[in-house]
């Protein structure tokens, strides 16, 4: 028995440390600043970059259509969806109850390729807040989807 709960200790303190999201922040001289997902970058090539416009055009570093989880989970009073696109192209976000409802859309428009965040406030379309319980967000882009269930907690 003490040798089960040592292994479920174990098990779960490895589990916490393997759900982390590390990222690499870069901030260039004219102000703006980038942000990656370390686990997405396959290669960083640096050869030839003399000033920031050369930095600018390293390409190919997020290389995957992602929809992370959101954060904090469970939430009270609002969360942040973060998602990233591989390329220039329109982007639908929406939130659903679980018996596949449409509560509310938080994004649809085109937007750049890259690393991108909504929150949500906890209402739905008509503007009014939404029972404690669980929801679904999903993002739509191109002819991919993806979805991740959230907690709403009053």
């Amino acid at each position: 028995m003490k040798s089960k709960i040592i292994f479920i200790i174990l098990f779960a303190s490895f589990s916490l440390c393997l759900s982390q999201t590390y990222y690499l922040n870069i901030d260039l001289r004219d102000g703006t600043k980038a942000q990656y997902v370390i686990y997405d970058i396959q290669k960083i090539d640096f050869n030839g970059i003399t000033n920031i416009g050369d930095a600018k055009k390293i390409e190919h570093i997020i290389n995957a259509f992602k929809l992370l989880q959101n954060y904090p989970n469970p939430f009270n009073p609002s969360t942040t969806i973060e998602y990233q696109i591989p390329k220039a192209g329109i982007v639908k976000v929406m939130v659903y109850d679980l018996r596949g409802r449409l509560i509310n859309t938080l994004v649809n428009k085109f937007q750049q390729d890259g690393i991108h965040k909504v929150k949500w406030d906890g209402v739905n379309k008509s503007g009014r807040k939404v029972a404690s319980g669980f929801y679904i967000y999903s993002i739509k882009f191109g002819n991919k989807r993806s979805s991740q269930k959230m907690i709403l907690i009053k």
